[in-house]
């Protein structure tokens, strides 16, 4: 066959060719028997004789040695083709034995004709009704035809393995979830055939195909748990429903029988005693109910059956109505006047279920007169206690008494199976107390299914299963997992001696929690911040296996007040870890920094700070460094070993005053690139009161750093610069060992506030993480000076179900764009074009409203309201319709942000807004800006605006994405 190159006018063999001749493609299936048995040398032109003659001479004169070059040794399972210039010679493949080459002109290729087999990777599949699965497969192929596994395809081996992948896409994407399931084995056999069918001009056999394994989404796998254990329960429930109906049957005969003699009752209340007391033992019998009959009020009339009134009778049923107490569940709740004083209790009853009590309260905020108690019954000591929320702002702007029930949440696990009853008391002449919708005894459904515990329970934001959470940890990625280490209290919703939680992913979306970390040794003890990485040249010395590297965690210990660096490692990939035997590696020497009380707005230091530690690798120093907050300074210490540690430099001290009348915490530094500069460093620190938001917020610095101490850069000097501007964004780190092909800086922070963060109107939890966010630095030309802009990861946009979309459409004064549409979570990113003469008006504003309450709402409105006023040039963020916001006296509801001059140059102003079921966060102009803020609305609250006020405005864009 001629060899096609432009630059050759003869072939090989020397005949001519025509330039416009096409190579036919080589196919060696069906080859004739003659074209096999053809002379070896049978076509390779004037030249190939003379290589072959040459190569002859060359092994004849070079013997013994040329032996070693000509004979070769095919196995028993292998075959040999062979090729002489090129072409295959005759006879096929050969072997198994001793077979001769000549060498320079022969190449021989062994193919081996065992059975192989491969694992297919798991593939994420969308199934033909929508749900997404991860399954993965085992092929077994082996080649039965060498010649043209050879001549057809480069690498058998990896072509049928991708052909396997794309195979087992294609054939599970046609299936059900129900299918994929239960006909592992039909899929498994139509997946052989297809992929025999396709490597068959490959030469090779696919004898069996296995699917190894169906993965579901965690969330999923719950839903579906928590389907079978429903069904079980309700079958168990008709089961026991029959029961009941006999023995009611019996009972009520029973009943029939003593109703016809009153006496009959008492021979049996005798009966019973003579048999107690035959057993000898001086047991008492007291009527006490596990549960509360009635526990909602809705049997009218039996609704105060399991109360007890003590000295009064004030406390009554009432309805609701168009004016007052529509927040109540049903038609009726518990309420004393607002002029009437005493007191109620129930019935004893018995602490059970997982221990969670909730209900909804009502009334005065004066928790000296008013007020709901839990008591233990064995020696009346108050367990619980609270009071009303106080005044309610209504939809006019003034406040009113509140009718309007918050629903609250005690955590009694301590006391499950003791005896406690509920006491209602008011001793108020002017205010009153009202209660609903009470449960004592709460299931796994409840917390996992049940919108009393789920009204605030994020949907795409990170959140611990139960109890406390406060500041991220020990963020890393190692083996395609996000590791999210947090500060966490795993016994109550308040920060006690904290513990390190730990949940992975593998999108930062969607989360699975493990076991504890990292716990104390005691109650006293705590685990607090710090960092996590991985050792990747064993630095620590403390890999075990080879193909495993170990994952390093540097944090505080503290007791006492006493703050020291401790390390952990895990060689399981964070499922367990060692604390370092040898610790503390950075014990508190004489620290002058301490931490901060505030009185009369005068900061006074009065424990020593020595805390949060980040931990990074610094290539041009070879060495690692690690940066720990001082209190009103950081300081960095250099190590070769992870061990010994040594004081570098510290900085911040001279800022103090200018830029954080608070403390430092959580401190990282981490190197950025502009277009103009490739060595810029970032120190970002958290200030845990005093922010531009009240409260706790973060702070960032632009600089150079050498491996010694921090610069700051000369357009960054003097300047204060906010990471988020809103009051619920605090502790943020970055990840560390993101791989250098994803190359992103991505951040995490704790969504709260230390002045009202312990108060949280959440149900079993308290606390969650923001939005993962990736960082980019560049220079802001309107201001000359570095900045960082920040933007929702991209693994977020993989979770819309619905899209929405305006394009060029003028927004008129009075209208709503958005009020065909209901949600509770979704992300809305929309661009305005502004013109000249917006700019001037002082009456213009445009802007959103989310979570709103419905039009047929008329006690209360709940609105969150985002809005732009050009002739200032200010955003105004304002929930203080928002839902439940008295809570805790700090939560303030107002807040703003002043843009730069770029909306007045360039005329556009863009919003990127995510909306979770309790927090929204603003980036505004490609995430220059950023604003976090918890909500607390209604469930039902669901209605969204977008609005104008003062002129029309023209939208380039909003698309609204449903999650």
């Amino acid at each position: 066959m001629a060899m096609k190159d432009e630059a050759l006018p003869l072939s090989l063999d020397g005949r001519s060719r025509n330039p416009t001749t096409q190579v036919p493609t080589i196919n060696y299936t069906g080859r004739a028997e003659a074209d096999i048995r053809r002379s070896p040398n049978e076509g390779i032109g004037a030249c190939g004789w003379a290589l072959v003659i040459l190569s002859y001479f060359l092994m004849i004169i070079t013997l013994p040695f040329s032996l070693f070059l000509t004979i070769k040794v095919v196995q028993e399972y292998e075959r040999a083709v062979i090729l002489r210039l090129g072409r295959i010679l005759p006879g096929g493949a050969k072997g198994p034995g001793l077979f001769f080459i000549l060498p320079c002109v022969d190449t021989i290729v062994k193919v081996d004709l065992r059975t192989a087999t491969f694992n297919v990777p798991p593939q994420e599949v969308l199934t033909r009704d929508s749900v997404t699965v991860s399954v993965d497969a085992v092929v077994y192929s082996r080649v039965f035809n060498p010649i043209i596994s050879v001549t057809n395809v480069k690498n058998t081996q990896y072509a049928t393995q991708l052909l396997a992948q794309t195979s087992l896409r294609n054939i599970l994407g046609t299936k059900t979830l129900q299918e994929i399931l239960s006909d592992r084995e039909t899929i498994a056999h139509s997946m052989q055939v297809h992929l025999d069918e396709g490597t068959d001009p490959w030469g090779v056999k696919v004898e069996r195909v296995e699917i190894k394994d169906v993965r579901l989404p965690v969330s999923m796998q719950r839903s579906m748990a928590a389907e079978a254990e429903a069904s079980r329960e309700a079958r168990a429930k008709v089961i026991a429903a029959e029961g009941e109906q006999k023995a009611s049957r019996s009972l009520k005969e029973a009943a029939d029988i003593i109703s016809e003699s009153p006496i009959a009752l008492q021979l049996r209340y005798l009966q019973t005693l003579t048999h107690i007391s035959a057993e000898k033992n001086s047991t008492i019998i007291f009527p006490i109910p596990v549960l509360l009959r009635n526990q909602n009020f809705e049997l009218s009339y039996d609704a105060l059956s399991d109360w007890i009134t003590n000295n009064s009778n004030i406390f009554h049923i009432e309805s609701k109505n168009d004016q007052c107490c529509t927040s109540i569940n049903g038609m009726y709740h518990l309420v004393s006047p607002v002029n009437g004083t005493g007191s109620i209790q129930t019935d004893n009853f018995i602490v059970s279920g997982l221990g969670w009590m909730d209900f909804l309260i009502a009334g005065s905020a004066n928790p000296d007169l008013c007020r709901l108690e839990l008591v233990l019954t064995e020696n009346n000591i108050v367990i619980y206690s609270e009071s009303g929320p106080g005044l309610w702002p209504s939809s006019s702007g003034n406040s009113k008494p509140s009718w309007r029930h918050t629903r609250k949440f005690w955590n009694v696990s301590s006391y499950l199976g003791k005896t406690v009853y509920l006491r209602l008391i008011d001793y108020s002449t002017d205010g009153f107390i009202a209660i609903d919708d009470i449960h004592t005894e709460v299931s796994h459904l409840d917390i996992l299914f049940n919108i009393r515990y789920l009204n605030y329970r994020p949907l795409y934001h990170f959140s611990p299963d139960t109890m406390w959470m406060n500041d991220p940890n020990g963020l890393v990625y190692y083996d395609q997992e996000y590791h999210l280490f947090f500060q966490h209290y795993p016994y109550d919703k308040k920060a006690m001696n904290i513990h390190w939680g730990h949940a992975v992913s593998k999108d930062l979306i969607t989360w699975t929690q493990l076991p504890i970390a990292l716990p104390p040794e005691d109650a006293v003890a705590g685990i607090w911040s710090g960092s996590a990485f991985v050792d990747w040249n064993n630095a620590s010395g403390f890999q075990k296996n080879h193909n495993t590297k170990p994952l390093i965690a540097i944090y505080t210990h503290q007791k006492h007040g006493h703050q020291e660096q401790h390390m952990a490692y895990s060689n399981d990939r964070g499922r367990t870890w060692t604390k370092y035997v040898n610790n503390p590696i950075l014990p508190m020497h004489s620290i002058d920094s301490k931490s901060t009380e505030e009185n009369d707005n005068i900061l006074t230091l009065v424990h020593p700070v020595f805390r949060d530690p980040k931990v990074f690798y610094h290539y041009e120093t070879e060495s690692w460094i690690l940066v720990v907050s001082g209190g009103t300074h950081v300081k960095f210490y250099r190590s070769d070993n992870l061990v010994n540690w040594k004081l570098m430099s510290e900085w911040g001290k001279e800022h103090y005053s200018k830029t954080h009348p608070g403390v430092w915490e959580c401190p990282d530094l981490f190197k950025m690139e502009t277009e103009q500069d490739k060595n810029v460093w970032v120190l970002i620190i958290s200030i845990n009161r005093n922010s531009v938001s009240g409260g706790s917020g973060m702070q960032y610095f632009v600089g150079t750093f050498d491996g010694v101490q921090f610069t700051l850069n000369s357009k960054s000097l003097n300047t204060s610069l906010w990471l988020d501007y809103g009051p619920d964004y605090y502790a943020g780190i970055t990840y560390s060992d993101i791989p250098h092909y994803d190359n992103r800086r991505i951040m995490i922070s704790w969504m709260n506030n230390w002045l009202y963060g312990r108060d949280l109107p959440t149900s079993v939890w308290c606390g969650q993480m923001g939005i993962p966010r990736s960082l980019k630095l560049y220079i802001d030309h309107y201001t000359n000076s570095y900045r960082l802009s920040q933007q929702p990861v991209i693994e977020l946009y993989h979770y819309q179900r619905k899209l929405i979309s305006f394009h060029r459409q003028m927004i008129h004064q009075g209208s709503n764009l958005l009020e065909n549409i209901l949600g509770v979570t979704y992300i809305i990113t929309a661009s305005f074009n502004l013109n000249t003469s917006i700019f001037n008006c002082q009456t213009c504003e445009l802007g959103f409203q989310f979570r709103k309450s419905s039009e047929n709402m008329k006690e209360y409105k709940e609105y969150t309201t985002i809005r732009y006023v050009p002739y200032n040039n200010t955003i105004y963020f304002d929930r203080s319709q928002s839902g439940e916001t008295r809570f805790h006296s700090g939560f303030r509801t107002n807040y703003n942000i002043t843009l730069d001059d770029e909306v007045f140059d360039k005329g556009l102003l863009k919003f990127q807004i995510l909306v979770d079921r309790l927090s929204v966060e603003l980036f505004i102009n490609d995430g220059k800006y950023a604003f976090t803020a918890l909500i607390f609305p209604d469930f039902n609250s669901q209605n969204m605006a977008l609005f104008t006020n003062g002129a029309d405005v023209m939208i380039d864009y909003a698309d609204i994405l449903l999650l």
